[in-house]
């Protein structure tokens, strides 16, 4: 999983430049994913950014629905936006791949 998450992380990058998408993302959302939800503290901490630049990686998961919140403030928890599934686990949501064309 940890190599399909910094595949997304890359295609992402790649498909939208001037995003805030960094590879440093992917170690803390394999945590969130394998280990459930993280303050946005111990998720901004993981990606060993400074905390300005991680705040926007954060927000930028956030808007592209990689992650999801309860509350502005709660903690974080993995998301799997429909765009993302056909690079996370393909060939397991084929109408995924339909978004593509």
């Amino acid at each position: 999983m940890k190599g399909r998450l910094a595949a997304l992380i890359r295609v992402r990058a790649a498909e939208r430049p001037g995003s805030d998408y960094r590879e440093e993302a992917i170690v803390p959302l394999l945590h969130v994913l394998g280990l459930g939800a993280v303050s946005r503290g111990d998720f901004i901490q993981m990606t060993g950014l400074g905390t300005s630049t991680a705040r926007k990686v954060l927000s930028q998961l956030f808007k592209d629905g990689l992650l999801k919140s309860e509350s502005h403030k709660g903690a974080v928890r993995i998301a799997f936006p429909l765009d993302a599934l056909n690079i996370l686990f393909p060939h397991l949501y084929p109408e995924a791949a339909a978004l593509e064309e």
